[in-house]
């Protein structure tokens, strides 16, 4: 199992338009392949958002990572400097394999 975490601020003025994007973006990927997609919000910190991406290996991950983009990742990629608190840039990125089965 491999798991990619990605965690980052919304501001508030683009919150629905963020939510409404990031909704697509899991859908589509779910299409093409991802074992599950959760997006959680940060009870404590309003718009603090954590993308949990559950992949069955790195090369999966790769492979759908090199997949054509949706029209909404496509979006989303193109605000992320406007909606996401410090841009791109912001974006905590981490990854996760399965320690104990």
């Amino acid at each position: 199992m491999f798991v990619v975490l990605q965690t980052y601020r919304i501001r508030g003025r683009y919150r629905e338009e963020y939510l409404d994007t990031i909704r697509r973006v899991v859908e589509a990927d779910l299409e093409i392949g991802c074992l599950s997609y959760q997006v959680l919000e940060n009870a404590d910190r309003k718009n603090e958002f954590t993308e949990v991406m559950t992949f069955d290996s790195w090369n999966h991950y790769e492979r759908i990572r090199r997949s054509p983009a949706s029209r909404a990742i496509e979006h989303f990629s193109d605000h992320m400097d406007d909606w996401i608190e410090g841009g791109a840039d912001a974006v905590q990125t981490s990854y996760w394999t399965t320690a104990v089965e």
